[in-house]
């Protein structure tokens, strides 16, 4: 992401059980995943979603479970 901060604003978002973030024994529905995104939204003030590898999958969940969402910043949901 080094190289993009001089042309984009973009945010890396580590889900549950990836990465650095916490691994609870629960919660990995993507409809659980998507209320994460969500729950990330609104403390971050973004508003658009791009999903990754299978970050994807929780994208295209959180598109079905909240539709009404608005777009205009990006936040990248990638899975690894």
């Amino acid at each position: 992401m080094p190289m993009l901060a001089n042309s984009v604003h973009a945010v890396a978002v580590d889900q549950r059980g990836h990465a650095d973030a916490d691994r609870p024994r629960s919660g990995y529905s993507l409809a659980s995943l998507a209320e994460d995104i969500v729950a990330f939204m609104d403390v971050s003030g973004r508003r658009e979603v791009i999903g990754l590898d299978v970050g994807e999958s929780e994208t295209e969940a959180f598109w079905r479970e909240f539709p009404a969402r608005g777009l205009s910043d990006e936040v990248c949901v990638w899975s690894w």
